[in-house]
């Protein structure tokens, strides 16, 4: 059964995603500039925020569908529990 939230938890959380979105914007950066040429990525902002977007959506799938998996294997858990043999 999932666990609420603890505040030390949020912090982290928070921390975290500052963290996520600096790496973001790193990389984004260095691809557009790669595939594109040096200089590109700053004379076209909207490229950086489309990645950023798209890597942003892509790690909140990642984690909902961790959750998911985790949600499901509780529940199988529970239903072998009442199982009788």
């Amino acid at each position: 059964m999932p666990t609420p939230v603890e505040e030390d938890d949020v912090t982290t959380l928070l921390r975290q995603a500052a963290l996520n979105a600096d790496t973001h914007l790193n990389r984004a950066i260095d691809s557009i500039d790669h595939h594109f040429g040096e200089g590109f990525a700053a004379e076209h902002p909207e490229l950086i925020s489309v990645f950023i977007q798209i890597a942003s959506i892509d790690h909140v799938g990642g984690i909902i569908a961790q959750q998911i998996r985790a949600g499901f294997d509780d529940i199988v858990q529970a239903i072998r529990a009442t199982q009788y043999y």
